[in-house]
């Protein structure tokens, strides 16, 4: 997951939704029964159009927060087409539940016009992947170590492209839009090893074709972006944005029946007016939907959906990342979440929010996770226990700064027979326990997520119960 600027996440009310893709938020029904009245029709219809078009508002904003104003890390602002590299460790004044063990990397790329050229160094020692995502945040190409071991060149094409590409060119990954956001994640093993980590970023390259055909050096382009409309004395903010992204961004053809749907609300190509031809009882419908849309998703941040295994971990749906099944709550809830999620070979993310007896974590309380013998996440590359807090979605300062338990953490205990004991809570747990110890803070609730990279076994079928939970005295 990427971290964004945390006042843009307290704003989107981030949480993942219940229903799946057929259901309506509480309120509306089902398609095939709308309402005859035209204000309540808006309104169902809304619904759904929010759901689906959440993503290409939520990186409108991200974007403009990212190019215009700056990096929440670096103070940069990114340019079109060019990587913005992270080169430290993840803090608390990073948004978007992100992880610790890795380096982030992100560019933004139009490929309206011509192909960009990635190419990829030989880095088989290390973890490395570039997740392409179009501004759904489908991914629409995973690169790795694993399938990339030697390098080389691929293109990034956008959907309706068609030329010639150099001989160089290994492999063509075509997006569904006409704008993407690539996220590079790069492990690094320790304090000592990051500046190596660091130093790898630079070799992964980004250029437009026509740059590439010269040899020439890019520095990308820096853009005038327009601002999406504020939520604060805007009823309609949200579906602005959209409407704005629908022209520079359209999304895929293949949703065809469903945008002909939207269209009647106003979000469709070639119409920029703000909503100001709704009549006015489907323009109060439409203010209905994306307020109560709000609402319900502030409502489940707290309980996010999916299958709850015996141990209560929330599991992840196996259509993460690429959302086939066309679940557009659940891709809207990803995005709310994290912005992008890997898909479930690259990366399975479990989350954990309530105890054995369905009480919400709290910082007032203590608990012990256990991973019996033989039950640590199944993986090839790197598993991690990070605590978030709701507010921002950042790991949780704390005296020690340790923010994630992992095969990383200095001086980390087992039990004799391999299994392994972690005390969540606010204090030092004191003597041997310190070393296992993942700080929260007190008087604040939090959530847990247990990363795999590379999952293999239970973890990759999605059978893995996660560790036992349990609520100390």
């Amino acid at each position: 997951m990427d971290g964004t600027p945390m006042a843009q996440r307290r704003f989107w009310l981030k949480s993942l939704l219940a229903a799946g893709a057929g259901a309506m938020l509480p309120g509306c029904s089902a398609l095939g029964a709308l309402a005859p009245d035209e204000e309540e029709q808006s309104y169902q219809l809304g619904c759904l159009a929010y759901m689906y078009g959440f993503p290409l508002a939520y990186f409108a904003r991200m974007r403009y927060a990212r190019m215009m104003v700056g990096d929440p890390v670096t103070g940069q602002r990114a340019r079109w087409g060019e990587w913005q590299h992270r080169d430290g460790v993840v803090t608390p004044q990073v948004s978007g539940a992100p992880q610790t063990d890795t380096l982030y990397s992100t560019a933004w790329l139009e490929l309206g016009t011509e192909p960009y050229i990635l190419r990829l160094p030989a880095l088989p020692e290390r973890y490395w992947s570039v997740q392409c995502c179009d501004l759904f945040g489908t991914t629409f190409a995973m690169l790795n170590h694993r399938n990339s071991r030697d390098g080389g060149a691929v293109a990034l094409v956008g959907p309706d492209w068609h030329g010639q590409l150099p001989p160089e060119v290994g492999r063509v990954y075509r997006a569904r839009m006409r704008q993407a956001f690539l996220v590079m994640r790069i492990y690094f093993s320790s304090e000592s090893d990051l500046p190596r980590a660091s130093a790898v970023q630079p070799r992964f390259t980004l250029a437009p074709l026509s740059v590439h055909l010269t040899g020439q050096p890019w520095h990308g382009v820096a853009s005038t972006l327009w601002k999406p409309p504020a939520a604060a004395g805007d009823a309609l903010a949200d579906f602005k944005t959209m409407q704005l992204m629908w022209q520079e961004c359209p999304p895929p053809e293949d949703d065809g029946p469903l945008l002909q749907r939207l269209a009647r609300l106003g979000l469709a190509p070639g119409v920029v007016d703000g909503f100001a031809g709704l009549s006015p009882a489907a323009r109060r419908g439409l203010q209905r939907a994306e307020a109560d849309s709000r609402k319900a998703l502030l409502a489940l941040t707290h309980n996010f959906p999916g299958v709850r295994t015996a141990n209560g971990w929330i599991r992840p749906r196996a259509s993460i990342g690429t959302y086939a099944d066309k679940d557009y709550h659940y891709r809207a809830s990803v995005a709310l979440i994290g912005t992008v999620a890997t898909p479930v070979d690259e990366n399975v993310y479990y989350v954990g929010q309530r105890d054995a007896e369905g009480v919400a974590y709290s910082g007032d309380r203590r608990y012990e996770l256990y991973f019996a013998p033989g039950q640590l996440p199944d993986c090839d590359a790197f598993w991690s226990l990070h605590a978030y807090r709701y507010q921002g979605y950042t790991v949780i300062p704390n005296p020690i700064r340790r923010y994630a338990i992992s095969a990383r953490t200095p001086g980390l205990r087992f039990d004799a027979d391999g299994g392994l004991r972690v005390y969540v809570q606010a204090a030092d747990p004191g003597g041997a326990n310190s070393a296992n110890w993942l700080p929260v803070m007190p008087g604040t609730g939090f959530f847990l997520v247990t990363r795999g990279y590379e999952p293999k076994g239970s973890l990759k079928d999605l059978s893995w119960q996660g560790p036992l939970v349990t609520r100390l005295a």
